[in-house]
């Protein structure tokens, strides 16, 4: 999993991914979150990579779902 502050970008994705596949054993789920918008160029890319990428909306949407307090940037 990895926390980014700033919008996320293409070359964060392929960063992210080429550091997941440095593990010895795979990874059940890859996971960024950014504080910022994803570009659409970005969500394109990591879903080729099979990275989920969520916004602080898709996280609190799930924070939400689990009655959890929500998270404010």
């Amino acid at each position: 999993m990895c926390f980014k502050r700033e919008q996320l970008s293409e070359d964060d994705i392929t960063e992210f991914a080429r550091e997941c596949k440095k593990f010895r054993h795979k990874l059940q789920r890859k996971i960024i979150i950014t504080l910022n918008d994803i570009d659409s160029n970005a969500r394109l890319r990591a879903m080729e990579e099979k990275i989920w990428a969520w916004d602080i909306n898709n996280l609190n949407q799930l924070f939400d779902a689990f009655s959890k307090p929500r998270v404010i940037a």
